[in-house]
C-alpha cells in the first residue's frame, strides 16, 4: 500500500506559480497529495493539476481550514512562498506568518522560496 504524502501550496505571486507548474503536472498523484490554498487552488485547476481547496485561517469558518489542519498536522511538507511585502493583499501576510509558524511548531518541512521549491520537486520525480 503506498501512502501519501500530503504538500501544502500557498503561492502568492503569479510568477511562482507558473515557473513551479511543469513540475506539479509532473508529480506522481498517487504519491502526492495536493492541497492548496484559493487562489493557488483555481490556478492550478486552470492547468489540470489536481489539487484539493482549503480555506486560509483567515477565511474561518469555511471548511477545511488551514487552522484546523495545522493543528491536526496533516501535512508532511509546506511550500509557503510568499508575495513581496509591497504586493501583500488583505490577510495574506497574518495567514502566511501562522502557516509559517505552525510549520516551526510541528517541526514540518517549510518551503518559502520558489528556486528551492523547485529543486525539492524535481527530487520527487
Amino acid at each position: 500500500m503506498i501512502i501519501q504524502k500530503k504538500l501544502l501550496l500557498s503561492i502568492g505571486r503569479i510568477s511562482d506559480k507558473k515557473s513551479l507548474l511543469l513540475l506539479l503536472k509532473k508529480l506522481d498523484q498517487n504519491r502526492f497529495n495536493l492541497l492548496a490554498t484559493e487562489n493557488t487552488h483555481k490556478f492550478l485547476k486552470k492547468y489540470k493539476v489536481k489539487s484539493e481547496l482549503v480555506y486560509k485561517i483567515s477565511q474561518y469558518p469555511k471548511k477545511p481550514n488551514l487552522a484546523d489542519l495545522l493543528e491536526d498536522e496533516v501535512f508532511d511538507v509546506i511550500i509557503n512562498i510568499p508575495m513581496r511585502r509591497g504586493q501583500i493583499r488583505n490577510g495574506e501576510y497574518s495567514d502566511g506568518r501562522m502557516i509559517r509558524k505552525a510549520a516551526l511548531k510541528t517541526k514540518t518541512v517549510l518551503i518559502t522560496d520558489s528556486e528551492v521549491t523547485m529543486d525539492f520537486l524535481k527530487s520527487l520525480l
